[in-house]
Order: C-alpha cells, then sequence, then structure tokens
C-alpha cells in the first residue's frame, strides 16, 4: 500500500542525530514501488498547487492519485469517499 511505503521512507532522509546520507539495499520490486509512489506524491502535490492557483476545491476539482497495478493507495476503510475510474493516455 501507498500509505505503508510512505511511512517506510520517512528514514531515508536526512535526521537529527543521524547521517544525512543512508544507503538502501531492497528488492527490484520495492525499488520500483518505491519510484512509482514518488512519481504519484510529487505530481499529486503539482495538482494541488494548479487547484490552489485556480481557487478550486477537491471536490470541484477532482484530485487524481497515480495507482500502480501491483499496489493499493491506502485500506479500503480509509479511501471510503474516493471513486476509482479508469483513464487512457494513449493516442493523445
Amino acid at each position: 500500500m501507498y500509505d505503508t511505503l510512505m511511512q517506510m521512507g520517512r528514514w531515508f532522509g536526512f535526521r537529527p542525530g543521524y547521517a544525512d546520507l543512508c544507503r538502501l539495499y531492497a528488492q527490484t520490486d520495492l525499488y520500483g514501488w518505491f519510484k512509482n509512489i514518488s512519481f504519484a506524491t510529487e505530481d499529486l502535490r503539482d495538482q494541488i498547487d494548479y487547484m490552489n492557483n485556480i481557487e478550486e476545491t477537491p471536490e470541484n476539482f477532482g484530485l487524481r492519485v497515480a495507482t500502480h497495478p501491483e499496489l493499493k493507495i491506502s485500506s479500503e476503510r480509509k479511501v471510503k469517499s474516493g471513486e476509482e475510474r479508469s483513464i487512457s493516455f494513449s493516442n493523445t
């Protein structure tokens, strides 16, 4: 789940009293999952910035979270008001 990986990633950056660099040994799948949530998080932040610039609300704007076929964004209980939609970017 995205939220679980994000919690695990809290140790990847600088923390006072710890070295400012860390080395991560991970399986290829895990590396790909972190890469995916990094992209999805950055994209969501860009959407929020744009939404704020045009003075819209999340309800009217419709924020999107990029998905991954092997990962859920969060547990079903936490995403109760979300809607799943498929969008294709082919032939654009």
